[in-house]
């Protein structure tokens, strides 16, 4: 009798997720948001509509789902208005509640300096002069290449912002982590201040960030107190407390360090006047060996010629080992 063949077993998850394309690992409304499909409502922004999936937006922000919960003219439109941030802002936030991160765009060359650059390339291929290497060598040299630039600090600010101001708190600390981050590993002065001058200009700005920017600015304060730039500022008393409180814990921290400092100092002087109390002590044992040797002409308990040897039986001064000098032939000990 034929036996009917076993069915194929399903492929292990393994082995589904070896052939799985680089895609799935990204969110999985990243597909919604780059199609639109399944949008069921907008965001406008200074005249530019964005479609977005409602459920994506209300269940990260509090305000927007309040909007659409009740008789507001929101819920009857379909449309949430945002017009006090621009559209690049929204449309990051937009980016951020559908995948959990957003890409600040590097600001682009012109076509005209573009063109420029390109003749300049090529007259240097042709012709390459000493000040074009010269200027070549201090390019690769300079490490402003490698700052933020101001539009990224003040676009990260402007997300904490709108974050802020929709209650969406996973991108509020996406952002503060972007800014403090950038602040501290790649510090900028014109950056810093670009980002400083936008938050002085938010209306209502949280504690939060004030507390961020002021963290920055005082380990950078004396490069910022020479900035004509950031003296020209109109400082809010909420972040100038800040400041002065972030100060003067720096300096209780390195008075800390000080003292911690004079105190190893200290020990290290005692044990070094330790350490020269055994060497002065035993320089003296040897004088005396010497003096004595130079002296002794018999063994006073043998009576032969004196000769002697050093035994380390002897007492112990500052932590070091004495000698005592006995005869080499009946081994008395000698003083």
């Amino acid at each position: 009798m034929a036996h009917d063949k076993p069915p194929p077993r399903p492929p292990s998850p393994a082995a589904s997720s070896s052939s799985s394309s680089p895609s799935d690992t990204t969110s999985p409304f990243s597909k919604l948001l780059e199609t639109g499909e399944f949008s069921d409502f907008k965001i406008q922004c200074q005249g530019e509509e964005f479609p977005v999936v409602k459920a994506i937006m209300c269940v990260q922000s509090p305000v927007i789902a309040a909007a659409m919960r009740g008789g507001f003219q929101e819920a009857q439109t379909g449309t949430f208005s945002l017009n006090d941030f621009d559209p690049e802002t929204v449309k990051l936030m937009i980016e951020f509640m559908y995948t959990q991160k957003y890409d600040v765009p590097q600001p682009a060359s012109g076509p005209d300096e573009l063109e420029a650059s390109e003749s300049q390339v090529a007259d240097a291929i042709a012709a390459p002069s000493e000040t074009t290497l010269e200027t070549a060598r201090n390019n690769d040299k300079s490490p402003e290449q490698h700052k933020p630039t101001p539009i990224g600090v003040v676009q990260h600010v402007r997300m904490y912002a709108i974050g802020e101001y929709l209650d969406i708190r996973a991108l509020r600390r996406h952002a503060d982590n972007h800014i403090s981050r950038t602040l501290t590993t790649e510090w900028s002065t014109p950056a810093f201040i670009s980002g400083l001058r936008e938050v002085f200009g938010l209306t209502g700005c949280s504690p939060p960030l004030f507390s961020v920017m002021a963290k920055s600015a005082h380990l950078h304060i004396q490069e910022l107190l020479s900035d004509d730039d950031y003296n020209a500022l109109d400082m809010p008393i909420a972040f100038s407390k800040l400041l002065i409180a972030n100060m003067a814990s720096r300096q209780c921290t390195l008075e800390a360090d000080i003292r911690d400092l004079h105190t190893a100092a200290a020990e290290k002087d005692t044990e070094i006047k330790k350490q020269t109390g055994q060497y002065k002590a035993l320089v003296g044992e040897v004088n005396t060996i010497m003096e004595f040797s130079r002296k002794k002409e018999n063994c006073r308990n043998c009576r032969h010629n004196f000769g002697c040897y050093l035994d380390r039986d002897g007492w112990v001064m500052y932590g070091s080992q004495g000698f005592i000098i006995r005869c080499r032939k009946c081994m008395c000990k000698h003083d």
